[in-house]
């Protein structure tokens, strides 16, 4: 707290005590002696009420900025941004210059209609890939997740969900943008494997069917986000995510696999969210043309 707010708040008491009732001791014509009618807050208990109680805090004059609030507590209760002037999701795509097709594969079907934004090992502005990383090699996918995440929670901030997944992903957008409202802002949703060799007990999101993280949950992981060499771009989350005791929340529509591994037949696939190890363009088709 600066000392204008500290100046503030100290006006602010002073004016709630000279507000409440007072009866002087008979014969003190002053009234510098007396009792209250009411018990008085002291100025700790005042600043506390201040905090969590807004209509108190109107009361007395002060505004949000002069409340001390954390920023999560002002999130809770006043409306600092109108939500409704953001945009709903980004699709943030891990890439490769090794396959440029990929790229192809995704805006010509699933992608042509949403906003994307691609990281990679190079960089294409015009095509909305930015580049986060120089290595080509498939574990340098640990490091740009890492920067990526860090990348757009310092830098895009009008969008209220982030979908995370793979270039070889085929999202269904339409009943994962339907179902938005439904999903715990606090959590990250996917689907939830137990893969890790070195600790089985790891409950983490698979990204290759990605996963779905709220604007504000994202911010508080990107503080904690980094590399831990495990070669990972998923279980380095996962571990960061444990560190935190964020909740991971295992979605069923979310599938690390292609509609064949799990026996699916075409009039099923338009009920589910993604699917992974989509390789080509024909096969993305073929499941766009199946919801």
């Amino acid at each position: 707290m600066n000392n204008e707010q500290q100046d503030l708040l100290n006006e602010a008491y002073e004016n709630y005590v000279k507000a409440q009732p007072y009866t002087p001791i008979a014969g003190n014509s002053v009234g510098l002696l007396g009792e209250y009618k009411n018990p008085i807050l002291s100025q700790k208990e005042f600043i506390n009420k201040i905090k969590t109680d807004p209509e108190f805090s109107e009361k007395w004059g002060l505004k949000i900025e002069e409340r001390e609030l954390s920023l999560e507590e002002r999130c809770d209760e006043y409306i600092l941004k109108d939500i409704s002037n953001m945009k709903k999701i980004l699709y943030v795509i891990l890439h490769g210059s090794m396959n440029p097709s990929r790229y192809f594969n995704i805006k010509e079907t699933w992608g042509k209609d949403v906003d994307c934004l691609f990281y990679s090992d190079h960089e294409e502005i015009e095509k909305n890939i930015i580049k986060v990383s120089d290595r080509k090699d498939y574990h340098s996918c640990e490091l740009k997740h890492v920067n990526v995440i860090q990348y757009v929670s310092n830098n895009i901030k009008d969008y209220e969900w982030l979908f995370f997944c793979d270039d070889d992903t085929f999202v269904n957008t339409k009943k994962l943008e339907n179902l938005l409202d439904t999903f715990d802002k606090n959590s990250v949703h996917g689907s939830v494997i137990h893969s890790w060799p070195e600790d089985f007990s790891l409950g983490y999101c698979s990204g290759g069917a990605g996963y779905l993280i709220h604007s504000k949950l994202l911010e508080k992981i990107s503080k904690n986000i980094r590399l831990l060499n495990t070669g990972y771009s998923d279980v380095t989350l996962g571990l960061c995510l444990r560190e935190q005791n964020i909740p991971v929340f295992d979605y069923e529509l979310f599938r690390c696999g292609p509609p064949s591994f799990y026996g699916y037949q075409d009039d099923v696939i338009k009920n589910h969210i993604t699917f992974h190890y989509i390789i080509t363009k024909d096969n993305m088709v073929n499941l766009e043309n199946n919801l």
